[in-house]
């Protein structure tokens, strides 16, 4: 059985609390109701809670260390929850990240196909997110602070202020590898039909800054449905971006939308409306 077929079978056999009460729990929530498995989920835990955090809401050391732990956070936070766990002795948990489109979409129909950056950035409905990453990126090589600034109110949308300025500071040591030479090889993740990324939107603004003319993907056909569902609320959807953001940065970030994408500009705009 593979390590994706063990984490379902898990998932529909055994009651579970989800570690993270963040985006990335959110949508775990999602995909086990998809799965018609809700009637396992015990509750949310977090390594502390907050003052004004739900009450309903458990820290990580009000439950038994017996119980399925689901760790449903990005990467950059899941290894200190693992290390959490370790201390505290729990054993049967599952790292949620690598497989999230997986347990919700299902599984790729081609994997490892070369794609081009600065087609996908030109083409997918991406491009809100996109351009803030495109400035962020431009930031840490310029040592400025508006692109940054944009960076993490965007973050901020999906975590916590705290969590954001991590990612701030990992977006950095990737800004600093790929100048060294050190290329992420990793795959993207995308719905061609849906023309979406779906996973791997740092990686790919990475290539298209520094000119990488090649990344790998793998490849899903999803309902336009699902990816609505899934993602919202998401800098995606243009009344989400145009609220986050203000009348002045909205201009800036227009600017760079519209030399990053040229004439395919509207054809998207008018696609991601219908």
């Amino acid at each position: 059985m593979s390590e994706y077929d063990e984490i379902i079978d898990k998932i529909k056999s055994q009651k579970f609390y989800i570690y993270g009460a963040g985006s990335y729990g959110i949508k775990f929530e999602k995909i086990i109701t998809k799965m018609g498995v809700k009637d396992n989920f015990m509750g949310y835990v977090v390594t502390k809670r907050k003052n004004n955090e739900d009450l309903s809401i458990k820290e990580i050391t009000e439950v038994e260390h017996t119980n399925l732990i689901i760790i449903a956070s990005h990467y950059v936070n899941s290894k200190e929850m693992e290390q959490m766990l370790h201390k505290l002795n729990f054993k049967n948990y599952i790292l949620a990240f690598p497989y999230m489109t997986e347990l919700y979409f299902g599984l790729p129909y081609k994997t490892g196909v070369a794609v081009n950056p600065k087609e996908i950035v030109k083409e997918y409905i991406n491009i809100n997110y996109h351009v803030v990453l495109y400035l962020a990126i431009d930031s840490i090589i310029k040592n400025t602070e508006i692109g940054k600034q944009l960076y993490i109110k965007m973050m901020m949308m999906y975590s916590k202020k705290e969590t954001a300025l991590y990612k701030l500071e990992q977006l950095e040591k990737r800004v600093e590898n790929y100048k060294s030479g050190k290329i992420e090889n990793y795959n993207i993740q995308i719905s061609e039909n849906c023309k979406m990324i779906m996973d791997g939107s740092h990686r790919t603004m990475l290539a298209y800054y520094f000119d990488i003319s090649k990344v790998y993907a793998d490849l899903y056909c999803v309902k336009k449905e699902d990816i609505e569902e899934y993602y919202h609320p998401s800098v995606h959807e243009d009344n989400c971006f145009y609220k986050l953001f203000s009348k002045d940065e909205i201009k800036l970030l227009e600017n760079v939308k519209r030399n990053i994408m040229g004439s395919e500009y509207e054809r998207i705009y008018m696609y991601f409306k219908m």
